[in-house]
């Protein structure tokens, strides 16, 4: 039903669905190749989360490169370990105890169990490493109350976790305009901080005083403020911006 996620999420596994139901729902007995199939999938499935989980407890280079746009906490690792080692350990138990039951409906229990564990123990782990929620929180320690943030590169994620007035200088124009924008913007508005990734170069703000923040969206993220304004910046070609008032609201 949701046009945001219907073409990309949604119609993609259809095809997946239809060929696992079929069996289901069609009167004719599946092929004797069906159920070993399925079995020595979820055997390999499970297998192969076991694997993950005790990859991730050991800091295997491949998962610490993989995640460490996110966080280089390493406590995060091991906890998401602990999860994908666990779904392995659903996967196989579902076999072993429901070994005379279909292969079809073991796959459905080790599944809903799956879904279960993913949308709560699972999405507290990825919610501070997929939202920008500790950027904030990183940056309401540093910003004085009345403060205002701005952004450059606006990412729509991070409106939605600002207690501060949030302003971004247009979607659609190119980095050397939005940095003149906010130039001006910060020269007009006392007590106005800037979220921008670390490692750009902006012409009109010095970044050696850039305070970090820390990792949101594969990127690391620091907040300038006026001292790290430089004296002149030339004007940008049309003034563009877009203010929010306290958009995090909802998080009190």
């Amino acid at each position: 039903m949701s046009p945001g996620k219907r073409g990309v999420y949604v119609l993609p596994a259809l095809p997946a669905l239809a060929l696992s139901l079929a069996p289901t729902l069609n009167d004719q007995i599946p092929a004797r190749w069906f159920g070993p199939m399925m079995t020595g999938l979820q055997l390999l499935l499970g297998a192969a989360l076991i694997t993950l989980g005790l990859m991730a407890w050991n800091n295997h280079p491949s998962l610490t490169n993989k995640i460490a746009n996110y966080t280089r906490d390493p406590a995060r690792l091991h906890e998401a370990g602990t999860l994908v080692f666990t779904l392995g350990l659903v996967w196989l138990a579902s076999m072993v105890v429901f070994w005379r039951s279909k292969p079809l409906g073991r796959w459905f229990i080790a599944l809903m169990v799956s879904w279960l564990l993913f949308t709560t123990w699972g999405y507290r782990i990825l919610e501070p490493l997929r939202t920008p929620r500790a950027i904030f929180e990183a940056t309401e320690q540093i910003v004085p109350p009345g403060g205002q943030i701005g952004m450059i590169n606006f990412r729509e994620q991070f409106i939605l976790f600002s207690r501060r007035d949030f302003t971004h200088f247009s979607y659609f124009s190119n980095e050397e305009q939005e940095n003149r924008n906010a130039w001006l913007w910060m020269q007009e508005t006392p007590d106005s901080y800037l979220i921008v990734a670390e490692g750009r170069e902006l012409e009109c703000f010095k970044m050696q005083g850039a305070r970090p923040l820390g990792a949101a969206h594969r990127d690391t993220y620091v907040l300038l403020s006026d001292n790290d304004m430089t004296d002149n910046c030339e004007p940008p070609d049309e003034v563009t911006r877009f203010t929010t008032e306290r958009p995090g609201d909802w998080l009190e």
